[in-house]
């Protein structure tokens, strides 16, 4: 699945279908997140914004486009324990996903909800 990884318990650096990710765990807070650096902020134009905002609720599933620290992320957030093998696998797919379809149709499945995705609503 992942290739090159290496990291310490709760910091795991990888690659995924040619995508560099971090994976960040929290065993006392229950939490992780698997998040993926896509673009400055600063080189965001205003199409690039709203397509991330329109893609969050019609086109991203469980991954989303967020922003922390000045960058654009893909990214994946879930309680830790109750985390399942497939859903790590999926994730993986959709954070790789987002990030690789940034600037063109910013999908994270081929899946899609709501009627700007049903109508194929330019983003």
């Amino acid at each position: 699945m992942a290739a090159d990884s290496q990291g310490n318990s709760g910091n795991v650096q990888f690659i995924f279908d040619g995508v560099a990710m971090t994976l960040l765990s929290d065993i006392t807070y229950n939490r992780m997140r698997i998040i993926a650096p896509i673009i400055d902020i600063e080189a965001l134009n205003q199409e690039h914004l709203y397509a991330t905002l329109v893609s969050n609720f019609h086109l991203a599933l469980d991954a989303r486009y967020a922003v922390s620290d000045n960058m654009l992320f893909s990214v994946y957030i879930h309680p830790l324990k109750e985390l399942t093998q497939e859903q790590i696998q999926s994730a993986v797919r959709q954070v790789a996903s987002l990030w690789q379809t940034f600037g063109t149709s910013y999908t994270s499945d081929a899946l899609s909800f709501g009627i700007g995705a049903q109508q194929g609503e330019d983003i």
